[in-house]
């Protein structure tokens, strides 16, 4: 799985379940959800506004 097929708050959940809400881990998580969220962001920006999956089939 990845990028909207992954589940980010479950990931989250677990991780604040198994290792605490402080872990430096769950801050790592965050950032890279943070980062993956501004890229497919910026793409789908880039792309217009026909940017879900199949906007490259219906050009």
């Amino acid at each position: 799985m990845q990028g909207s097929e992954l589940d980010r708050p479950y990931v989250r959940r677990w991780l604040v379940e198994m290792m605490g809400e402080h872990d430096e881990r769950v801050a790592k998580w965050d950032e890279l959800v943070a980062t993956q969220s501004s890229r497919t962001a910026a793409r789908r920006h880039s792309l217009g506004t026909n940017s879900g999956p199949t906007a490259c089939w219906k050009q």
